[in-house]
């Protein structure tokens, strides 16, 4: 008996994979169990009892992001369960699934096929597939039924095919849930919902909303932000916004009374839109996410400022958010901090809306001038960019920004500069400064654009 694979090494693995919370390190410790030579007569203790394989299981179906490689542990952990005589659960079936159809940013048809490939194997109960001569085999027994699919198996099914944004793979999917004889659940018709939205049919999003409400779904706060991204996805932020100015009302109630006051709104939305919002639900960070998104795409910057400093002055109760103690030692919610993704969207808004300042030769110009007074000033500017770029770089030092946000950073400061070449590079250095640089493929060659490695800085961006 190798002292690596000795009785006591084995139950301090057993034991990282029973109470361990971190999938890491539940995966190395099995990995490691793996590797001892077992012969069951003899060496019972290496035996890696079937609930071990379960915690573990859920511990990579649960952990995020997806990836290629969370899949393929997932299903060598499976495939071993298997192999050993346990039983695979539905929900570890479920998240099998799961696994397969994500990964990638977007979901390919052919993710959406990994999934589907894995639910018919769930269907035949073929792989994962086993051998019979595992040196992890026993006689011990799993007191779990023959796996079936359930509602959550063809909800995630079709969640995955509606992020494909591909009408065929949506009603493939479709078709299989009606099959089954399951009736679909609230988050089946929120990911229909997701999918009219991103693919700009409002009549689709107003016949699920109905739906949901015709079939007694009463909606939370996911159900309402979907709602919200559904018409701000379909150019409607005017329905966005109420409904968003309603969840606002639950926090700071409105007062004021006349045609426009909060009940008209209220009344508006249950009529119009068949959309009741439960008088506790109030905005959570996605909410706020997504109101700034819209109202920065379409060129409102004082408003997605707005909520902006509404998300930043309340508090976060949010499942698992931190608490801080007061000056009692009291622990309390602590407000909402600032996010990459509501930096993203107004980043993204001026490099939409950018107003190119005005030489001062034009300005001088009475046509200019009369011009100026008949339409207000853009807030869109190189004041307020820069105010937002100051904090943006408040960010903790380890966030790291996707390219594209960078990207619009640097657009947005080019376009309200007017290409000034020592503007970008200061803007420049001061993104490596803080975030330590490394981005390739476009943006090195802005960089070499900026600093006059390549031509072309009078006219990027173009």
């Amino acid at each position: 008996m190798n002292a690596e694979s000795s009785p006591d090494e084995h139950s301090r693995l057993l034991h990282i994979i029973a109470t361990t919370h971190s999938s890491e390190d539940a995966w190395d410790a099995y990995r490691t169990l793996s590797t001892f030579a077992v012969d069951p007569a003899a060496n019972k203790h290496h035996v890696i009892p079937l609930a071990h394989f379960h915690r573990l299981a859920r511990l990579l179906g649960s952990t995020k992001p997806k990836t290629r490689t969370l899949f393929l542990r997932l299903l060598t952990v499976l495939a071993s369960l298997k192999r050993t005589g346990g039983n695979i659960h539905t929900w570890e079936w479920n998240a099998l699934i799961d696994c397969a159809g994500k990964g990638w940013r977007k979901t390919r048809p052919q993710d959406y096929k990994a999934s589907l490939d894995v639910y018919e194997d769930m269907v035949s109960q073929g792989p994962p597939e086993g051998d019979e001569h595992d040196h992890n085999r026993t006689d011990q027994k799993d007191s779990t039924a023959v796996a079936k699919p359930d509602i959550i198996t063809y909800t995630t099914l079709l969640y995955l095919a509606c992020r494909t944004l591909m009408p065929a793979t949506v009603r493939q999917a479709g078709s299989l849930l009606r099959s089954s004889g399951i009736p679909p659940n609230l988050v089946t018709h929120l990911s229909m919902l997701r999918y009219y939205a991103r693919t700009s049919q409002l009549s689709g999003v107003r016949a699920t909303i109905m739906r949901l409400r015709e079939q007694g779904f009463v909606m939370g706060i996911d159900g309402i932000n979907a709602c919200m991204a559904a018409f701000m996805f379909n150019s409607r932020m005017d329905i966005a916004t109420t409904i968003y100015r309603v969840l606002r009302h639950h926090v700071v109630p409105e007062h004021d009374v006349g045609e426009h006051d909060i009940d008209a709104a209220i009344r508006y939305l249950d009529v119009a839109e068949d959309i009741v919002i439960g008088e506790t639900l109030i905005p959570d960070r996605v909410s706020y996410t997504i109101i700034i998104q819209g109202l920065a795409y379409q060129g409102d910057l004082i408003q997605s400022l707005q909520v902006f400093t509404h998300m930043l002055s309340s508090p976060d109760i949010e499942p698992f958010a931190p608490l801080v103690p007061n000056e009692n030692g009291e622990l309390l919610p602590n407000r909402y901090p600032t996010t990459l993704p509501v930096f993203r969207a107004l980043f993204l808004g001026f490099a939409r809306h950018a107003q190119v300042p005005v030489p001062k030769k034009e300005k001088e110009q009475l046509s200019t001038r009369l011009k100026a007074l008949a339409n207000p000033p853009s807030p869109w500017t190189l004041t307020n960019l820069e105010f937002i770029f100051k904090s943006f770089l408040e960010l903790p030092a380890d966030t790291r920004p996707s390219e594209r946000t960078i990207y619009w950073i640097l657009v947005g400061f080019a376009k309200t500069s007017g290409r000034d070449v020592h503007k970008m590079q200061k803007v420049w250095s001061r993104l490596v400064e803080h975030f330590g640089g490394g981005w390739g493929g476009r943006l090195e060659k802005c960089r070499k654009i900026f600093y006059g490695e390549l031509p072309g800085a009078d006219k990027w961006p173009g």
